[in-house]
C-alpha cells in the first residue's frame, strides 16, 4: 500500500513500544519516525534488537556489571 501522502510519526517518548510503527510495518506502509535525540538510543534497540557498547553506556550508565543488571537493562529497552 502507498499512501497518496507521505507519513511522519512523531515518538513523543514511545519509542521503545513502537505500536504505530509496527502496524504499518506489517501492513507495508511506508513512513518515516521523527524521534528525539535522547530517544535516538532507545530506538535503535528497539528496531534492530541489538545494543552497541555506546547504547549500553547511554542506556545502562551506573549500572554495575556482574550483579544481573545489565541483562536487565538491556532487556528492558529491547521490549516492545
Amino acid at each position: 500500500m502507498n499512501p497518496q501522502f507521505s507519513i511522519y510519526i512523531a515518538s513523543k517518548g514511545r519509542a521503545a513500544s513502537r505500536l504505530t510503527m509496527r502496524h504499518l510495518d506489517a501492513m507495508r506502509v511506508p513512513h518515516k519516525v521523527i524521534v528525539e535525540q535522547a530517544e535516538h538510543s532507545v530506538l535503535t534497540v528497539a528496531v534492530t534488537r541489538k545494543m552497541c557498547k555506546t547504547d549500553l553506556t547511554k542506556l545502562c550508565a551506573g549500572i554495575v556489571p556482574g550483579t544481573g543488571g545489565i541483562r536487565a537493562c538491556i532487556k528492558s529497552h529491547i521490549a516492545g
